[in-house]
């Protein structure tokens, strides 16, 4: 039950003492949280915290607690789904038949929504028998060098 058995006014109220929205603005917020919950993408893809603008403050991952903070481009971790991308060898069929890295990347770029959809295709390529990474990763992890261990690209580090 959310608010529907309220009359509209009541709801609109509760909802602007809350959290300083209107009702409207909740359960649009609500509808895209509960996808992204059903969409069950690795939780690295997130942020464990998200600013919001109208608290002034950092808040947990409406995900986990639900805050309607409509900015859902904060959810994402960009810089490390970008890393996840750089990782994966498309030369291998399976990995390079959604899109090649580029394509990729400014799909990310655009909008977050794709951020999602790059999670899908990521947890298939997971499922996958072969190996999606690429030969000098894969190494490195199975012998447990630390290379990789901020998930930032090495750009970034500069």
């Amino acid at each position: 039950m959310f608010l529907s058995h309220f009359p509209a006014e009541l709801e609109d109220l509760i909802c602007k003492f809350a959290w300083k929205k209107s009702a409207k603005d909740v359960k649009n917020t609500l509808e895209v949280v509960l996808h992204l919950k059903k969409q069950k993408l690795p939780l690295d893809f997130y942020h464990s915290v998200v600013w919001s603008w109208v608290e002034q403050k950092f808040v947990p991952l409406p995900l986990l607690r639900f805050t309607p903070v409509g900015d859902f481009a904060n959810f994402f971790n960009l810089p490390r789904i970008k890393w996840i991308l750089m990782q994966l060898d498309f030369r291998k069929r399976l990995v390079k038949s959604m899109g090649n890295r580029v394509f990729w990347l400014n799909l990310l770029d655009n909008h977050w929504s794709f951020a999602v959809q790059f999670g899908l295709f990521y947890k298939l390529l997971q499922k996958s028998p072969i190996s999606p990474f690429c030969p000098t990763y894969e190494q490195e992890r199975t012998r447990g060098i630390q290379r990789y261990w901020a998930g930032t690209l090495a750009i970034d580090l500069l």
